[in-house]
């Protein structure tokens, strides 16, 4: 990493607690042939105001509840992640979460903030830095989780769903991110496939054809 990449981060926005978003060295040479995204070249292209002095905003990488194994593909996508050693924010989640978190641990990881609504995450395998984001709704409603993951899309430049095709909460995600005009990688489980949003038409089309308005 180059020097101007290891300089220390904003702290907190107002309202938040936590250290700012983790960097730091990670294991090389996971991602392999094959394995790389054209995120850099994406985020390059995103806000300059971010979360972030270093010209990278972080990666948001979610997922549906019932995903708890991340298939052979998804894990080697994320390589692509260690491999350039690009910021991760992610949910504190069973499921997906939960599962991206033990892969990015096992890995060596640090360059990863944990974002959750509760004062204690639900799952931090790694021990990273935290942000609790707090949300004026019912602990452990939906309304309560979805603040956080409102504020990773805002903060994020790229954003990898893995996705049940039915989880409402990751369905939300992508509609939120595709509004900000973000690149995004879309991980089909029923279908054993990736989608690529990286244009306004391709998100436009996603949106029209995947993506239900479900009111969070």
């Amino acid at each position: 990493m180059t020097g101007s990449r290891r300089q220390d981060m904003r702290a907190p926005s107002e309202g938040t607690t936590g250290s700012a978003i983790a960097k730091g060295p990670a294991r090389r040479g996971v991602g392999g042939a094959g394995g790389e995204l054209p995120w850099e070249l994406a985020m390059t292209a995103s806000d300059s105001a971010t979360y972030h002095r270093v010209s990278t905003p972080p990666i948001f990488i979610s997922g549906s509840l019932s995903i708890r194994q991340l298939p052979a593909s998804v894990m080697k996508r994320l390589g692509a992640v260690i491999d350039k050693e690009l910021p991760v924010v992610i949910g504190d989640a069973p499921g997906a979460d939960a599962a991206v978190q033990r892969f990015l641990a096992d890995c060596g990881v640090r360059h990863v903030t944990i974002f959750c609504g509760g004062s204690v995450p639900r799952h931090n395998i790694g021990i990273w830095p935290v942000r609790q984001i707090r949300a004026d709704a019912p602990a452990g409603t939906r309304a309560f989780h979805s603040a956080k993951d409102r504020e990773m899309c805002r903060l994020a430049g790229v954003g990898f769903v893995i996705w049940d095709g039915a989880s409402q909460g990751s369905r939300a995600n992508i509609r939120r991110l595709c509004e900000r005009g973000r690149y995004v990688v879309v991980y089909l489980r029923p279908e054993d496939r990736f989608v690529t949003l990286a244009s306004d038409a391709e998100r436009m089309a996603f949106l029209a054809s995947s993506i239900h308005s479900d009111g969070v």
